[in-house]
């Protein structure tokens, strides 16, 4: 510890190109935040920037405006956006120097130490890791050094890396309906054949193995496509589990590990939030995870309940895949109150449209529909017998609207290729996507044969905006 102080303290950047650019994006950083912190703290209306850390404790006991205040905050956001930008570019070592400099002058920034923890990690520097990590805790960044999130940290929740199921009311839920997800993961996983699961490849937290899932609701957007495939899933959770379907900063995934994955420790990001996994496939000798400092394995049609701000590993040796629904929720003790203190922006619109009389149809935003679910659309047009070819673009509009234009090569026997993209249309609305469905004759092929979808003619404005409902 003591010699990442003298670091931190000594620190400076050789004279280079890289440092010069380096020091201009330091200073653009301080010259367009350093305002607006300076307001926030004037005028109390800082809760937005203290969630992110950019305003801390400390800032909060300085006058307004002083120097003391000023001095602090543009060595944090200098040096913060200087140790981004040499890691971009490479430059690890450096990096690691001006991250030092900005938690030094940081009490709360959780984003900022986990950036100076794994620069650090990535350097091969072990020994300083745990020591950043006990500065941090002394600090107050974190309040134990197996708790790590990285995003929002909420000082005063009960931190105990597994709960009791038991007090968790949306776990009887998710049981009792375990034969209906059960079966819905299993028809998901039959078709799996064209590619509609997501490889996780990151391979410092992917030691060995594979490691893929299925997203339903991803950090609080809603993959439509996937939604639509799974009603009953969905329906337990809009209905009968109000902690989850309210959570707009959580996730609902379907989480298959091959067998021989090994996943490294790491935090989740946010301690605000608890996660259960309800076991649906666990072969033996069963899995098994550790969170903190204990470790358990899962059961089938039974809910294992942690808090993944913990740092937790995964160790699966068995021979089949272990599969687990995932389902974020609130932490117990993060009640109303403090749901509207620390959610802002976007998360704090939707939770009030989630905690409305209708959180079925509000909960959670719209997500852009993602490739994997545009080849899936392309699927379900094939199956059509006056099908016989189809491909699929995404088009947004100028406010993040998105409409599905679906192109369609008519069998050689219709007659009426307006009738088959009515047909066309109906189907793939049925997965709750816009959609615009164009008939052609003639595919722009790409050199090696296949469509070639930057080629495909513009959809004309008018009948965009008819299919999006404009």
């Amino acid at each position: 510890a003591a010699k990442l102080r003298r670091e931190a303290a000594s620190w400076q950047m050789p004279a280079s190109p890289i440092a010069a650019k380096a020091r201009a994006i330091g200073a653009l950083q301080v010259e367009q935040m350093l305002p607006v912190l300076l307001e926030a703290h004037e005028s109390g209306g800082w809760s937005e920037h203290r969630t992110s850390g950019l305003l801390d404790r400390i800032d909060l006991e300085l006058p307004a405006r002083s120097a003391a205040l000023r001095a602090r905050l543009q060595e944090r956001l200098f040096h913060f956006a200087l140790g981004e930008y040499l890691e971009q570019e490479g430059r690890g070592e450096w990096a690691c120097g001006a991250y030092a400099r900005a938690a030094f002058a940081s009490n709360g920034c959780v984003e900022l130490y986990h950036h100076w923890v794994e620069c650090l990690k990535a350097a091969g520097r072990e020994h300083d890791v745990l020591a950043a990590r006990r500065i941090a805790v002394e600090r107050g960044v974190w309040q134990h050094l197996l708790q790590r999130p990285n995003d929002l940290y909420v000082p005063g929740l009960r931190a105990q890396p597994l709960w009791d199921p038991a007090e968790i009311p949306a776990v009887r839920e998710l049981e009792s309906a375990f034969p209906a997800i059960l079966a819905e993961y299993r028809a998901l996983h039959a078709s799996a054949e064209r590619g509609e699961w997501t490889g996780v490849t990151d391979w410092q937290l992917v030691a060995s193995g594979a490691w893929t899932d299925f997203k339903l609701i991803e950090n609080g957007k809603r993959h439509p496509v996937n939604c639509a495939r799974c009603p009953e899933t969905m329906r337990v959770i809009q209905e009968r589990c109000p902690e989850i379907a309210t959570q707009v900063r959580g996730s609902i995934i379907f989480s298959r590990l091959a067998p021989g994955t090994v996943i490294a420790p790491h935090c989740g990001p946010s301690n605000a939030r608890i996660r259960i996994h309800l076991g649906l496939e666990v072969p033996e000798p069963r899995p098994w995870i550790r969170v903190g400092g204990e470790w358990r394995t899962w059961e089938p049609g039974r809910c294992l309940v942690f808090d993944d701000s913990f740092e937790h590993e995964v160790v699966h040796r068995g021979d089949r895949a272990r599969v687990v629904l995932i389902a974020d929720l609130w932490h117990p003790d993060f009640g109303e109150e403090l749901r509207r203190r620390h959610l802002h922006g976007r998360h704090l619109r939707r939770y009030r449209g989630a905690a409305a009389s209708q959180p079925q149809r509000r909960s959670y935003e719209p997500h852009r529909v993602d490739p994997i679910e545009v080849r899936f659309l392309e699927g379900v047009v094939r199956e059509l017998l006056e099908v016989r070819d189809a491909a699929a673009t995404m088009h947004l509009d100028g406010e993040g609207r998105q409409t599905l234009v679906m192109y369609v090569e008519c069998a050689a026997s219709v007659l009426d290729p307006n009738a088959v993209c009515d047909k066309c249309g109906e189907r793939v609305r049925l997965y709750g996507v816009a959609a615009l469905v164009l008939a052609v004759r003639e595919w722009p092929r790409a050199p090696g044969g296949g469509i070639d979808r930057a080629r495909l003619p513009q959809p004309p404005p008018a009948l965009l905006a008819d299919a999006a409902g404009l």
